[in-house]
């Protein structure tokens, strides 16, 4: 298990038409851009910004594999101070990390594609309208991150969600990815107004970390 601090720092969801343009992307070593092992444990400090709150850590760990429609997922269990357990799905595949949600009335999982990778520089996926969308804003990025200068992937992450009120939520994450160790950076940004206005609300910094493969 390693002890780090990064300077740099889910989950993203969604689903819709995805843009390819033809810059070429990094080239990585790493096969899987989120290192899926039973075992493989991360974990992070949370931090709001948006309220006075104490900072909270948050893990979390690969218990189990499993069959799910015929294809092999892992089983993530997320604890932290304010929540005291959740279980989630995720599955690598050849365009990147996914989210799985199983539906159990339909027997059938949703699939919430969250991570594409490999991908290339100002690529759009995701997208269902001009507010929701993610892009990948740079795949060369420089990250300081254990005491060393490493190459890492930026995602950003736009979403408008309407709120009871008639009022919208307009929000974006953006995210710092190390292939072959995962998300080590995860800013939020939110705004009652506009994408002009946002502000950060919170972060999620990746502390410590053990990878089996």
């Amino acid at each position: 298990m390693k002890s780090i601090f990064v300077l740099f720092l889910l989950i993203l969801c969604g689903c819709g038409e995805s843009e390819t343009p033809n810059e070429p992307s990094h080239n990585y070593d790493a096969k899987e851009v989120w290192p899926l092992a039973i075992g493989n444990y991360w974990k992070f400090l949370k931090i709001n910004y948006a309220w006075p709150s104490p900072p909270d850590t948050y893990e979390t760990y690969i218990e189990k594999d499993t069959i799910l429609e015929n294809e092999r997922v892992f089983v993530f269990h997320d604890y932290s101070n304010s929540i005291d357990k959740e279980i989630h799905s995720y599955v690598n595949r050849e365009d990147g990390f996914h989210y799985l949600i199983y539906n159990t009335e339909i027997k059938k999982s949703e699939d919430r594609f969250i991570l594409k990778y490999p991908c290339k520089d100002g690529e759009i996926y995701n997208k269902t309208n001009e507010y929701n969308y993610i892009i990948v804003a740079n795949t060369n990025l420089d990250v300081m991150f254990e005491n060393s200068v490493q190459k890492g992937i930026l995602y950003i992450y736009n979403e408008i969600d309407s709120i009871h009120d008639g009022t919208y939520d307009y929000i974006r994450d953006s995210i710092v990815v190390i292939p072959g160790i995962g998300i080590i950076n995860n800013k939020t940004y939110r705004s009652k107004h506009d994408t002009n206005s946002m502000e950060l609300a919170s972060e999620r910094i990746l502390i410590d970390y053990k990878i089996n493969k």
